[in-house]
């Protein structure tokens, strides 16, 4: 039977007999299902500067204070905003589970999902 290949972006290759990653390759004969885990991206530091900004902008009379100030919390939102979750490809296996690959953009992530369960569907 010849490989059918599901994925091939991003040096990730997906096929009915593989799925190859940078730092390893994965028999998909052994690979019983795929899920996905998300770590949550640290919000913490631009919630903390927009609330010390927001303090500082009712608390100051100054109007160079205040513009500071309003400068500060929109930088703190826009930092909370702009940091990304996380994502991970796992694979499970007769041995366990392992972290196959990592991506910030949730949309890789869920391509690569879905071309390693249509390896698995086309394994039979």
């Amino acid at each position: 039977m010849d490989e059918r290949t599901f994925f091939d972006e991003n040096g990730l290759r997906i096929t009915n007999a593989r799925f190859i990653t940078p730092a390893q390759t994965y028999a998909m004969s052994g690979v019983t299902s795929v899920k996905r885990e998300i770590k949550a991206a640290n919000r913490g530091p631009g919630i903390i500067i927009a609330i010390i900004g927001l303090i500082v902008f009712f608390a100051m009379d100054s109007g160079t204070a205040k513009l500071a100030a309003g400068v500060a919390f929109c930088l703190g939102v826009a930092l909370a905003v702009m940091v990304k979750d996380l994502h991970y490809v796992v694979i499970h296996s007769a041995s366990g589970e392992s972290r196959a690959t990592e991506s910030k953009d949730k949309g890789l992530i869920d391509r690569i999902i879905r071309a390693l369960n249509d390896s698995i569907i086309a394994r039979g």
